[in-house]
């Protein structure tokens, strides 16, 4: 659960992702906010009282809710383990903003193509998870899990191509984003899997992925796991 000095970190990493500077950011709440109290807002020196959150979310196109960590529900439990323990509290609360914000965006717009391609409004589809109920705790559960899973995805036994485009066309989401340097990709639960690559090591991350005879995510009961390439 977020707490209240979450703000700070949210509103700035919706900024960013949206990008959009402080100046132009107050022009879009039609200057009810000023830039110096959105930097004081940014530096956690201020808190907004509530018509300012209002009016920011409306300017970054985003859920009240946002602000207070409580639109979207992440699941990545492993996640402070999976750099050793490096991890900083900071790090960990700007990681959790930038999913929930791309996700929000991601779903707005999911729904808004199925609306126009439908005449109704049709949330995304949950997801199939093919290898569901298939707990892996030993190299030869994982190998098990990807020979399941190339057979009912019908891959084949032979290289693939991209696996990134591969699990896209599955359901599975994929954002590439600025992370700690400690992170170069790891998966995680949004209401739908997700594959959050660091930005700086997506193209690197690709070709060794190519490379790779039979690279697999696993997603069961919600749980998250970490992969480290």
């Amino acid at each position: 659960i977020m707490v209240d000095n979450s703000f700070p970190i949210r509103l700035r990493a919706a900024r960013l992702m949206s990008g959009i500077s402080m100046e132009k950011l107050a022009q879009l709440t039609d200057n009810i906010i000023t830039k110096q109290s959105i930097s004081r807002y940014e530096k956690g020196l201020m808190s907004p009282k509530r018509v300012s959150k209002i009016a920011l979310a409306k300017a970054l196109n985003i859920s009240e809710s946002f602000f207070n960590g409580t639109n979207i529900t992440i699941d990545m439990p492993s996640l402070r383990t999976s750099a050793n323990n490096k991890l900083t509290d900071e790090d960990f609360s700007l990681i959790e903003a930038k999913l929930s914000f791309w996700a929000e965006q991601y779903f707005a717009k999911e729904c808004e193509f199925n609306t126009l391609q439908t005449g109704h409004h049709i949330a995304p589809l949950p997801y199939q998870n093919p290898v569901k109920g298939i707990e892996i705790s030993t190299l030869d559960d994982a190998i098990h899990a990807a020979d399941l899973l190339r057979q009912r995805w019908n891959c084949g036994d032979g290289p693939i191509a991209s696996i990134l485009r591969l699990i896209e066309r599955k359901g599975i989401r994929i954002l590439s984003t600025e992370l700690p340097s400690l992170l170069s990709v790891f998966s995680c639960y949004l209401q739908y899997p997700f594959f959050i690559i660091n930005f700086y090591f997506a193209q690197s991350l690709q070709h060794r992925l190519t490379e790779q005879q039979g690279g697999i995510l696993t997603f069961h009961n919600r749980s998250t796991h970490i992969s480290q390439f």
